[in-house]
Order: structure tokens, then C-alpha cells, then sequence
């Protein structure tokens, strides 16, 4: 009787929070009440939903900061904390939504991204991508970073990687310097995957190569990367 009492709270409670949404809700096993009850004791903060290939994804983003995603009641990914947010976007293009999870840091930019695997109709988490922030693909399977180093943004690095069966590979680097007590450049290496990720000085730039650019050094990185990648991966 207890079980059914609460089998009946809880659909109620989803009901009222996703009235749009009542036909995710089925009747769930006894192992899936306490995960679903402890979301309803929980601070909701946010519920969606999305269809990808006929299945249907319930996200719930509760307090303090954490995500609990369900698969019609059959847990994907299980809690994901300490994030500030997420959405859902096509990040690698292939014609899938993807979940983009944010994360609150003082470099910025530093996200998680579980990309939607077509043939095993759920998500997979790409590997170490928070070590890319701010990552944006300018062409498949290859994407830059940009990440704040110090001296108020004036080092600044862009790192070239290629996402490949869900792992990241960095594959180039631009380091960008600016601060008066050292001598205004930009460096560009190459990262040897051969050599332990060994980085490889190719190419040093006057600083002042981004001011020919409409967005200065973000107008730069775009450009170098896009007519330059090749070069990083042979």
C-alpha cells in the first residue's frame, strides 16, 4: 500500500511540474522510486524534455546544481554536479542534439558535452573536453579553445583538437603574450601525439597581427585554424 502511495505522489507531483509532458510519465519499478523520489523532495530548479529518435529524454536540473537525465523512466546518466546549467545543441553537427553542460570557473568556457550516440540511442560523454574551454568546430571533426592565461586576458591560448571516438586530441597550439615585461608575440606549436604531446615551436607572429582583424585576436585565432589545420595533422 505504501509503495502505491507513493508511486501515486510521485506522478502527481510530475504531473503538476511537466503538465506538457505527461506522457513521459509511466509507471516505474520499485528501484526507480527512490531516484525519482529524491528529485521530487529536492529544489527543482528546471525540467525538460527532448525526443531524439523516438526516445524520449527527461532532464531535471535540481539543486544544488545537479542534473538527473532519464531515458522513460530508465536512468542514462545519473547525477551530473557542480554544473551551472546546460542546453541541448547539435555541437558536432551530425544532425543529433547533443547535451552541452556548463560549468562555473574562472577560466570560463568550461564545459562537458555528451554527444548523442545514434546507434546506442543515448548519450556518451566525450573524454577530458574541459581541458578545451569555450570549444567551437570549424569544420568536422576538428575544433579550437580559447582559454584566458593570466595578466588580466592578456595571455591568452588557443588550442587545435579533434574529437575521434569520443576522446579529444590537441593537436596545435597559439599562445598569445601581451604583458608589458615580456616581449609582445604569438607563438604557435605544434603538438607531437608521437612525443607525449610534446608542443613544437613552428611559427612566432608579432602581437599586433590581430589588429587586422575585425575581432582582434578571436578574429585571428578563427582565421589561422581554419586555413592552417591541415598542417597540424599530418
Amino acid at each position: 500500500m505504501k509503495i502505491l502511495m507513493r508511486i501515486i505522489l510521485i506522478n502527481f507531483s510530475l504531473g503538476l511540474l511537466l503538465s506538457c509532458n505527461n506522457h513521459l510519465i509511466k509507471k516505474t519499478t520499485d528501484s526507480k522510486i527512490s531516484l525519482l523520489d529524491n528529485t521530487i523532495d529536492s529544489a527543482i530548479n528546471h525540467v525538460d524534455s527532448i525526443t531524439i529518435m523516438d526516445n524520449h529524454f527527461l532532464v531535471i536540473y535540481k539543486n544544488p546544481d545537479s542534473l538527473i537525465i532519464l531515458r522513460d523512466k530508465d536512468t542514462i546518466l545519473r547525477e551530473i554536479k557542480y554544473n551551472n546549467g546546460f542546453v541541448f545543441e547539435d555541437f558536432n553537427s551530425d544532425g543529433y542534439k547533443d547535451l552541452i553542460v556548463d560549468y562555473v570557473s574562472n577560466v570560463g568556457g568550461i564545459k562537458d558535452v555528451y554527444l548523442f550516440n545514434p546507434q546506442e540511442r543515448s548519450f556518451k560523454l566525450v573524454d577530458d573536453l574541459s581541458k578545451f574551454p569555450s570549444p567551437i568546430q570549424f569544420t568536422q571533426n576538428y575544433y579550437y579553445s580559447y582559454t584566458r592565461a593570466g595578466c588580466a586576458d592578456a595571455y591568452w591560448i588557443s588550442m587545435l583538437f579533434e574529437i575521434k571516438n569520443y576522446k579529444t586530441n590537441p593537436l596545435g597550439e597559439i599562445y598569445g603574450q601581451g604583458c608589458e615585461e615580456v616581449p609582445k608575440k604569438i607563438d604557435i606549436f605544434k603538438i607531437a601525439m608521437n612525443e607525449q604531446n610534446k608542443r613544437i615551436l613552428i611559427e612566432t607572429l608579432p602581437l599586433d597581427t590581430i589588429e587586422r582583424y575585425t575581432n582582434t585576436k578571436w578574429g585571428f585565432i578563427k582565421d589561422y585554424w581554419t586555413k592552417n589545420y591541415l598542417k597540424f595533422i599530418k
